[in-house]
């Protein structure tokens, strides 16, 4: 005999965090939030929805246009570090074209 066979399996309901329909814990995926609260999604809601992993879909950096002055290089990057000398204290944002230069 298993020890397994004996485990009681609680059917605790806990509210959807979309639909905010009742469905039981082990029926829901656990969505990590902003506060400490635990948020609960149940499955028709995941595959409706298809959020992201950590529950929020605005967060995504998106890439940027960048010019550095030390170096002259102009880029694109989520993060305002230039990628050529790895400083960021003249690096300015804004797509910079040829014209803007003269």
């Amino acid at each position: 005999m298993a020890i397994f066979e004996y485990m009681a399996t609680l059917r605790v309901t806990v509210p959807c965090f979309s639909c905010m329909k009742e469905v039981e814990k082990n029926q829901a995926r656990l969505i990590k939030g902003i506060t400490a609260d635990a948020r609960y999604e149940c499955f028709s809601c995941f595959k409706k929805n298809k959020t992201q992993p950590w529950g929020f879909g605005d967060e995504i950096k998106q890439k940027v246009g960048f010019y550095c002055q030390r170096c002259k290089y102009k880029f694109r990057a989520r993060k305002e570090c230039c990628p050529y000398c790895n400083k960021s204290d003249f690096v300015t944002k804004g797509d910079l074209t040829v014209h803007d230069l003269i």
